[in-house]
């Protein structure tokens, strides 16, 4: 609901938090859909299993496939939504949540198993880097 109605920046405003959690997952491993020009939500899981996929008029579809078109929306996004937020919040209390997928599990035995979609859960970290890194630039002005 979030997602589509905007209402963040007063709620925000409203509640004044001290810190902000910001984490890439989903930019990282799911599309954007563009519903108008300057209007996009993120295709969660949420939106992929429900029938709300299919009722969305999606002008454009944006993907990691396309990497250079999908950073250049990505930044775009980033920088809008850093003018937007820097009434309500310092960059002292955004916090980054740098994470990555798991390559590998431990099976019954005990033993360290890799994942049968290795190459594609290493393709998505080298992604999810990427944008942290982009997103740090531009927060923070300093290598991460």
């Amino acid at each position: 609901m979030a997602d589509f109605e905007k209402h963040f920046f007063q709620e925000l405003k409203q509640k004044t938090p001290d810190f902000l959690i910001i984490d890439l997952y989903t930019d990282a491993l799911k599309k954007i859909a563009f519903i108008k020009a300057n209007q996009a939500v993120t295709i969660s899981p949420i939106i992929e299993q429900s029938r709300i996929r299919q009722d969305l008029a999606i002008e454009k579809l944006v993907s990691q496939e396309n990497w250079q078109q999908f950073l250049e929306e990505w930044i775009r996004a980033v920088q809008l939504f850093k003018e937007r937020i820097s009434p309500y919040l310092a960059e002292e209390q955004l916090i980054l949540n740098q994470a990555e997928l798991t390559t590998s599990y431990f099976d019954a035995r005990g033993e360290k198993v890799a994942y049968k979609n290795l190459p594609q859960l290493m393709k998505y970290n080298q992604l999810w880097l990427e944008l942290d890194q982009h997103f740090f630039k531009k927060y923070f002005r300093k290598p991460m």
